[in-house]
């Protein structure tokens, strides 16, 4: 009975001295390293995900179309008028010219084009330049014109009116170019036509006036 309180005893004072170990913190020791060598730089990352498309903004309002001149005429009794884009003709009244030997001088404006023509008899006329199809030149003979004379002045002019192939807007923006040759006395004279920046189609009306 002895010897098992002995061993009691003895068990007990070993369990308190484990769990004293138990209790007390290990020693803990902390060692500083030399610096490591910098790392290599990570790879680009992923581009991300478009954003959303915006709203369509509203529709502008139309603006009002532009009004431009047309024709500035100063006809043979020295009326001025000015006809505009749409249509429009302002009659400016008449302009107090200076005579030339006692003699009315007829002038005529067209096309930023000035002529002084003289004064007498004269004879107006439209004739029809066809360039065809893709054609840079066109002629036409007029006849007819018995009061043409040597000394006779021929003025022409394309007329802004539309055709079958030309509207108003295709003549004012790219007309053509219109000279008189071969003055035949008592008889008539041509009509020369030209698209001098590219090949013309159809046709074209062109004015013209005669005066001695």
């Amino acid at each position: 009975m002895d010897k098992l309180l002995a061993l009691a005893s003895e068990v007990k004072k070993n369990r308190n001295q484990i769990k004293d170990i138990l209790q007390t913190p290990p020693e803990v020791h902390h060692f500083v390293g030399e610096k490591g060598v910098k790392g290599l730089q990570g790879k680009e990352g992923v581009a991300g995900i478009a954003g959303l498309k915006g709203a369509d903004g509203k529709k502008g309002v139309d603006g009002k179309d532009g009004v431009s001149v047309v024709d500035v005429v100063l006809d043979f009794d020295n009326g001025l008028s000015v006809e505009l884009s749409d249509g429009t003709t302002i009659d400016a009244g008449s302009l107090n010219l200076p005579k030339e030997s006692d003699k009315r001088v007829q002038t005529l404006i067209r096309g930023g084009e000035t002529l002084v023509i003289g004064s007498g008899s004269g004879k107006s006329g439209t004739a029809t330049l066809d360039f065809g199809t893709s054609n840079k030149i066109a002629e036409v003979v007029v006849t007819g014109v018995t009061e043409a004379l040597a000394t006779s002045v021929v003025m022409s002019q394309m007329r802004v009116e539309a055709t079958v192939e030309h509207t108003v807007d295709d003549l004012q923006v790219d007309p053509i170019r219109v000279l008189v040759k071969d003055l035949v006395v008592g008889t008539g004279f041509t009509l020369f036509g030209a698209m001098d920046n590219a090949p013309a189609n159809g046709t074209y009306k062109i004015d013209w006036h005669l005066t001695n």
